[in-house]
């Protein structure tokens, strides 16, 4: 090995064949791995610090991994694999031409939620909703189709339109104390 100061102020450090492996020009130091791949082992914790950043950059894939927990940078995808993940922050933005979320059971906790969505496409095997209050506005027409439809209300119940039809294929039976028509 042979280290030296050149004339333009850099030193140079080379192997015994006379490749380059570091260089120091005043502000910037490089590692040089000329055959093969650059580790860096510590007995203890290795530490990168930069005070205007930390920048990796690779033809190939970049991973960072530990334990069951590995994220993985490839030219074209960005992978996380872990058995639990955390994030918390002030405010998320996710834009995406394209998602799908699948999820064996989902919670969730929100405040005020608002929605904007052009088209809603919903298919469950039960749907059980509990609320104070609901109220919806339909501009133009609500439709339920069932198999039966029931209306329970503990109090009372109240059809109101401009017009009112009740239609049957067969049978129609009002019951109730007193009923009341015209």
């Amino acid at each position: 090995s042979e280290a030296s100061l050149g004339a333009d102020g850099v030193l140079r450090v080379r192997d015994g064949s006379g490749a380059l492996l570091f260089e120091h020009h005043g502000d910037r130091s490089v590692v040089h791995a000329p055959r093969g791949d650059l580790a860096l082992r510590a007995e203890g914790r290795v530490t990168l610090d930069g005070q205007e950043g930390v920048e990796a950059r690779s033809d190939g894939p970049i991973e960072l991994a530990s334990g069951a927990s590995a994220l993985r940078l490839d030219d074209d995808r960005a992978s996380l694999v872990s058995p639990r993940l955390s994030a918390e922050t002030e405010e998320a933005t996710l834009r995406s031409k394209d998602a799908s979320l699948v999820v064996g059971t989902l919670r969730t906790a929100v405040h005020r939620l608002r929605e904007r969505v052009e088209h809603v496409d919903r298919r469950a095997g039960r749907v059980v909703e509990h609320a104070r209050e609901i109220f919806r506005e339909v501009e133009g027409l609500e439709q339920t189709k069932a198999g039966r439809l029931r209306l329970v209300a503990e109090k009372a119940l109240y059809a109101i339109g401009g017009q009112t039809l009740l239609k049957a294929r067969e049978d129609v039976k009002i019951k109730g104390e007193k009923v009341y028509l015209g």
